[in-house]
C-alpha cells in the first residue's frame, strides 16, 4: 500500500513539473525508498521583464514566512520596449487575483492571465487601442489603458465574465496636453473618476505640472475632455488611492538631489482635487511608486535613484507625515522601483531593476520594513517593469 501511495504521489509530482514549473518547494516528507515528496505552492508574486524581444511574466512564490522562491517564467506572446516605461501600473491583478493584466508597450497590446493556480495560463491577447500602453486600472467590469505616445491617450474596455477585455465603444480620450508623458492611470474607489499623472506636461500650457481627470458616466465612458488639476510639486508620478477618496501622488522632481516629495488629495465626485498636504519631503532622490497600507495609515514610496524607501503617516483627513525617511535601503545600485502589497497587507514586496530582483519586506504595525526574502530572476538593468502580488 506505501509503495502505490508513493508511486501516486510521484506521479502527482511529475505531473506538476511537467506544467512548466522551473522551481518546487520541497516539504520534509519522505516516503518509502527515499523519494522526497515535493509541495507546490501556486505563484502569488508576478513581475514583468518588458525585454522588446519577448515579454515575459516573472513567477515567484512567497511562504508564510515572506521567503521567495522563483517558479519560472512565462511568455506574454507580446514585445516590450527593452527600457524602463516610467510609469506604475503596467502589471495589475483584478480586485480577486484571480486575472492578471499585462501591458506590452513594444506591440501594443493587453495580455491576460488567469492566475491563483499552480501555473498562470495566458488566455487572451488584445490590441491596447493605442500606441505605448504604460499602465492598467480596473473597477468593476472596466478597464482602462494610459498610452504614453503622442498623442497621450487613454482607452477602455469592458471586463467579460472569464475575465477576458472586450474593446469598449468611443472609449478613446487624449490628455490635456498631447505631448506629455504620463506616468499612471488610476480609478477612484466610487469607479466614477479616473485620475492620470503626468510626468512632463506642455510647459506652454499651464499648469505645468498637471494631475489630469475624467469623470466616468454609467455608461462607462468618459467625461468627453479631462480637467486638468495643478500638481502641488514638480513630475507628479506614481500614486495609491485610498478607500475614502484620498490620494497620495510622489514627486520626482526631476531628480534634484533631497528633494524628492509626496501630496496628498481628495478626488471629488466631479473629477477636482482638494490639496491636504503639498510636497512632504522624502528628502531623498527620485520619489516615484507608492503604495498604501490596507488600512490606508501609511504609505511607502520609492526613491529610486536613492536606493530606499520612505514612509510616510496618512492621517484620517488625508494629511501626510513624515515617517522615516530611510525605512528600508534596498541595496547599492538597486534602483528601487514598483511595489505591491500581499493581500494581507503583512508583506511589501518591491521590484529592483538596477540588481534584478524582487526583495520582500515585512510590515510592522508600527511601518517599519523588515526584509524577509530577496530572488532574482530577472537581467539586471534590462528595463523591467511591473510588479503585483497576492
Amino acid at each position: 500500500m506505501k509503495t502505490r501511495k508513493s508511486f501516486s504521489r510521484l506521479m502527482l509530482v511529475m505531473a506538476l513539473a511537467a506544467l512548466g514549473l522551473t522551481t518546487l518547494t520541497m516539504s520534509s516528507a519522505t516516503v518509502a525508498g527515499g523519494v522526497q515528496v515535493f509541495e507546490v505552492n501556486p505563484p502569488n508574486v508576478f513581475a514583468m521583464t518588458n525585454v522588446a524581444e519577448e515579454n515575459e511574466i516573472v513567477q515567484y512564490s512567497r511562504s508564510s514566512t515572506g521567503a521567495l522562491t522563483l517558479l519560472g517564467r512565462i511568455p506574454t506572446n507580446g514585445n516590450g520596449i527593452g527600457s524602463g516605461l516610467g510609469s506604475q501600473g503596467a502589471l495589475i491583478l483584478n480586485e480577486n487575483n484571480t486575472r492578471l493584466y499585462a501591458v506590452n508597450a513594444g506591440s501594443d497590446t493587453i495580455s491576460v492571465f488567469a492566475v491563483g493556480t499552480t501555473k498562470p495560463a495566458l488566455i487572451q491577447v488584445i490590441n491596447s487601442g493605442g500606441d505605448l500602453p504604460v499602465s492598467l486600472t480596473i473597477r468593476g467590469n472596466l478597464l482602462y489603458a494610459l498610452h504614453a505616445s503622442v498623442p497621450a491617450t487613454i482607452f477602455g474596455f469592458t471586463v467579460n465574465a472569464n475575465g477576458t477585455l472586450s474593446p469598449l465603444a468611443d472609449s478613446m480620450r487624449m490628455l490635456t496636453t498631447p505631448i506629455g508623458t504620463p506616468a499612471q492611470i488610476s480609478f477612484n474607489p466610487a469607479g466614477n473618476v479616473l485620475i492620470i499623472t503626468h510626468k512632463r506636461s506642455d510647459v506652454l500650457r499651464p499648469p505645468v505640472n498637471i494631475i489630469d481627470t475624467f469623470t466616468v458616466g454609467a455608461n462607462g465612458l468618459p467625461s468627453a475632455m479631462p480637467r486638468a488639476n495643478p500638481s502641488s510639486g514638480v513630475e507628479p508620478f506614481g500614486f495609491a488611492v485610498r478607500s475614502d477618496g484620498i490620494i497620495v501622488v510622489s514627486e520626482g522632481f526631476n531628480n534634484i538631489p533631497g528633494a524628492g516629495s509626496s501630496s496628498s488629495y481628495r478626488v471629488n465626485p466631479d473629477g477636482t482635487l482638494t490639496l491636504i498636504s503639498g510636497s512632504v519631503s522624502t528628502t531623498q532622490i527620485a520619489t516615484c511608486w507608492v503604495v498604501l497600507t490596507n488600512n490606508g495609515q501609511i504609505a511607502f514610496v520609492t526613491n529610486t535613484v536613492s536606493n530606499t524607501i520612505s514612509s510616510y503617516t496618512v492621517a484620517a483627513n488625508g494629511t501626510l507625515a513624515l515617517l522615516n525617511p530611510v525605512a528600508a535601503m534596498t541595496g547599492a545600485m538597486s534602483l528601487p522601483q514598483d511595489m505591491d502589497l500581499s493581500a494581507d497587507g503583512q508583506f511589501l514586496h518591491v521590484l529592483l531593476t538596477g540588481t534584478g530582483q524582487v526583495q520582500v519586506y515585512r510590515i510592522g504595525a508600527d511601518g517599519s520594513l523588515t526584509l524577509t526574502g530577496q530572488a532574482g530572476g530577472i537581467t539586471p538593468m534590462s528595463g523591467a517593469q511591473g510588479l503585483a502580488a497576492f
